[in-house]
């Protein structure tokens, strides 16, 4: 399939998930998920790290490439950064709640927005994870083939919906992405601290 048509096709279904999400934010019940049957929990899981990890492809292919060299170097420390990741942005979107709560906006289509955005950007985390965690398996096993790692990350993510209990798939699912996401994280980490010193001794 063309690039092209990629972006099209994952920007339809993308657009038909999140236009009723945003318009409903306010009135879903969360125990709703956790309710669900583990095998709608599955599909749903499958579905959104497979349409989130496609999107990340397309956009950021070489990225991808980059974050398994990463977490193939030191995949046991790649988890705490991947953790770390997770709980930035839950952070950053619990202090954006409170704000808005205060503000007198969590109520409004702007407090409803501000929900689905962060929901997003957990989703792509996972969706990011996920596919690095999946070309690892490629490359480990034979070549690596991120797209095969796409489809094998999204079965991964909906297995851990199928055999655990709510609370522990939700564990389970965040420590699995937590390993494609933190070895680029660890990089981007160290990165940063290393600009800064590297000016420093040059002046």
């Amino acid at each position: 399939m063309a690039v092209g048509s990629t972006y099209r096709a994952v920007a339809m279904v993308v657009g038909l998930v999140a236009v009723p999400g945003v318009a409903s934010a306010q009135s879903l019940d969360p125990t709703a998920v956790a309710d669900a049957p583990p095998v709608v929990q599955a599909v749903g899981s499958f579905v959104l790290v497979g349409l989130c990890g496609a999107l990340v492809l397309a956009r950021r292919g070489p990225l991808v490439d980059r974050a398994v060299d990463d977490t193939m170097a030191s995949p046991v420390v790649a988890v705490l950064y991947g953790l770390g990741a997770y709980v930035f942005v839950l952070f950053a979107g619990l202090l954006a709640s409170t704000l808005m709560a205060q503000f007198g906006v969590a109520s409004t289509p702007v407090g409803a927005l501000s929900a689905v955005v962060l929901v997003g950007g957990v989703a792509l985390l996972g969706g990011f994870g996920y596919v690095v965690v999946g070309t690892v398996l490629t490359d480990l096993f034979d070549e690596r083939r991120p797209r095969r790692g796409l489809l094998l990350g999204s079965a991964l993510s909906a297995v851990c919906w199928l055999f655990f209990p709510v609370l522990a798939a939700v564990a389970v699912w965040l420590l699995v992405a937590a390993v494609g996401v933190g070895g680029r994280a660890r990089t981007w980490v160290h990165a940063e601290r290393t600009v800064p010193a590297e000016r420093a001794t040059s002046e």
